[in-house]
């Protein structure tokens, strides 16, 4: 509720992000729901427009879509966004890239302002992008670091098949 999703694919083979979908909030509605249907939808016509190895998904609120997707047989990864443990080196490795010139991205616009409705975060655990400031949306920067580390675990030679990813 009033929150919203997206969907990020990332290649392997020179990384590159781009959204695929996303939901938000319209300026004018007093109160939305991110359309589940739609989500699934979107998931599906990826896999078959793509050659996906699989998708990773921050499971909080999607845990019966993830099952459902399980059950058709879509390589499903789940990747809790608000896990440190993989947010940090992911972050990381995000940023290193994106400094190095080693990730393009598509020059969405609303990527651009989801990364710079974020900020980062350094304490005890590491650096990780959080929200700017409180209503802002940031779910196109994390599913862009969540798709760019799923893609990065793999060699360009192994595999030239391209990554969705969703927050």
């Amino acid at each position: 509720t009033n929150d919203s999703t997206a969907l990020v694919l990332c290649t392997v083979n020179d990384p590159h992000v781009m959204p695929i979908r996303v939901w938000e909030r319209p300026l004018d509605a007093a109160s939305w729901v991110v359309p589940s249907d739609e989500v699934e939808l979107a998931v599906l016509e990826a896999f078959a427009t793509y050659n996906v190895l699989e998708i990773a998904c921050d499971p909080y609120y999607w845990r019966e879509q993830l099952a459902r997707w399980a059950d058709k047989g879509l390589p499903i990864v789940e990747w809790p966004s608000n896990s440190l443990q993989r947010m940090v080196p992911a972050c990381k490795e995000f940023y290193r890239a994106v400094v190095e010139k080693r990730l393009t991205h598509s020059g969405d616009a609303r990527l651009a302002r989801h990364l710079a409705n974020a900020s980062v975060k350094e304490d005890q655990y590491g650096a990780r992008i959080v929200k700017r400031a409180k209503g802002q949306k940031i779910d196109l920067a994390v599913a862009a670091v969540i798709a760019y580390d799923r893609a990065s675990r793999f060699k360009p030679a192994e595999v030239p098949i391209q990554f969705i990813a969703f927050d």
